[in-house]
C-alpha cells in the first residue's frame, strides 16, 4: 500500500483546468489555503488551461517569460479559437437542417449550454463580430492546422455576400 499523509486546507479544488485554477486563484486572493488536485494527466488538463503549469505564473515562481500577461494572452488566443469552432459547429447544425433557423439554435445554446445571453447566442454573436471576420479566422486556422478548420460553406457564402444569419 502507498504512503499516506494528511494535509490541512481551507479549500480543495479537484481539477487543474481553467475553472479549477481560476477558483483556486480567487480563493488564494481571499487569503484561504488552497489545495489543487489534478484529476488528469498533467500533460493534458482542462479544455484550454494547460493544467497546473501556468498556475505558477500567478504565484510568480515561474520563468521570467512565463508571466501573468503571457498566460492571459495565451488563454485568450485559445479561447478565441474555441469560439470559432463553436460558430463552425453551429453553422453545420443550421446548414444540415438540425435546427430550422438561427434563433432556434441561439435559444438552445443560451438555455441549454449557458452561452452568455447578452451575446444573443452563437450565431448572433458571429453576426456581431462580422461573418467576414469569422470566415477569415477559420481560413487562417485551416491554413495552419488543416481542412478541418475550413469555414463551413454556409458561413463562407454569407460572408462573401456580406449577409448575416439574421438578415432578411
Amino acid at each position: 500500500m502507498g504512503e499516506s499523509f494528511s494535509l490541512e486546507t481551507d479549500v480543495a479544488i479537484i481539477g487543474g483546468g481553467t475553472a479549477g485554477l481560476n477558483a483556486a486563484m480567487a480563493a488564494a486572493e481571499k487569503g484561504l489555503r488552497v489545495l489543487v488536485a489534478e484529476k488528469a494527466n498533467i500533460e493534458r488538463s482542462g479544455a484550454i488551461a494547460g493544467g497546473i503549469d501556468h498556475f505558477h505564473t500567478y504565484l510568480e515562481t515561474g520563468e521570467p517569460w512565463d508571466s501573468r500577461e503571457a498566460y492571459l494572452g495565451w488563454v485568450t488566443q485559445v479561447s478565441k479559437g474555441a469560439s470559432n469552432l463553436r460558430v463552425q459547429e453551429a453553422v453545420f447544425c443550421l446548414s444540415e437542417k438540425i435546427v430550422r433557423q438561427a434563433r432556434d439554435l441561439d435559444a438552445g445554446m443560451i438555455f441549454g449550454t449557458g452561452f452568455p445571453p447578452f451575446r444573443g447566442g452563437v450565431l448572433k454573436h458571429a453576426d456581431n463580430l462580422g461573418l467576414q471576420n469569422c470566415a477569415e479566422k477559420m481560413r487562417s486556422l485551416a491554413n495552419k492546422y488543416g481542412d478541418r478548420y475550413k469555414p463551413a460553406a454556409m458561413l463562407a457564402a454569407l460572408a462573401d455576400k456580406k449577409r448575416t444569419f439574421y438578415s432578411k
